[in-house]
């Protein structure tokens, strides 16, 4: 299993590395031997433009297993400069993404690990089942696989993880709260809600 998670992971690298959207940021960690450390990873997710959110740039960090992609891995926001967790309803004071997607006991049953590889313009779309890339949010270079386990939206369409992560920063779930007080203060004073989330963005400009 840890080397169909590792070969996979390096798989998405490199298409990431080739072509990934504007604004998103996605790179393994290095360690003190300068080596990569595949299993885990630095992120940044973009605010979502003319949104509450979108002056922000957002730290995640993403912890895979040797179970991935049978398994999501963990995903944590960065704290603010101002050492505060993300103030967001869906984000535990941890920092770690309450999100269905991300939540191994949510996710059954597993799909079977496949690794999922974007076919080149003159291939047909491979069709093999496979979890969604966490790295690569849809782009017309990379179709959409079908998955065991889609991710569908609103307009019934489906998202990568760190795609969803920057749709839930505006679109909170008010019924998976993981963090009191800013599911508190969205439900009772929205106002207050986009004032405090607007600061909020201007801490994570320059992330």
């Amino acid at each position: 299993m840890s080397g169909i998670a590792r070969g996979r992971l390096q798989e998405e690298r490199k298409l990431w590395r080739r072509d990934h959207p504007h604004g998103f940021v996605a790179k393994p960690r290095t360690n003190p031997d300068g080596t990569q450390d595949i299993l885990h990873w630095d992120c940044v997710v973009p605010g979502k433009k003319d949104t509450i959110w979108g002056a922000g740039r957002y730290p995640v960090h993403m912890v895979f297993t040797d179970e991935y992609p049978s398994k999501p891995p963990e995903c944590k926001f960065g704290k603010a400069p101002n050492d505060k967790p993300l103030f967001h309803p869906n984000v535990y004071p941890s920092g770690k993404i309450c999100l269905s997607l991300l939540d191994a006991d949510k996710a059954s049953p597993p799909p079977p690990p496949l690794l999922y590889l974007p076919p080149l313009p003159s291939q047909p779309p491979r069709s093999s089942p496979s979890r969604l890339s966490p790295l690569l949010p849809p782009t017309a270079s990379q179709p959409l696989p079908t998955s065991p386990l889609p991710s569908p939206t609103r307009d019934g369409s489906r998202r990568s993880p760190s795609n969803s992560i920057q749709t839930l920063l505006d679109d909170p779930n008010v019924g998976d709260p993981a963090q009191e007080e800013p599911y508190r203060v969205y439900n009772n004073n929205r106002a207050e809600y986009e004032r405090r989330v607007k600061e909020q963005a201007r801490l994570f400009a320059n992330m």
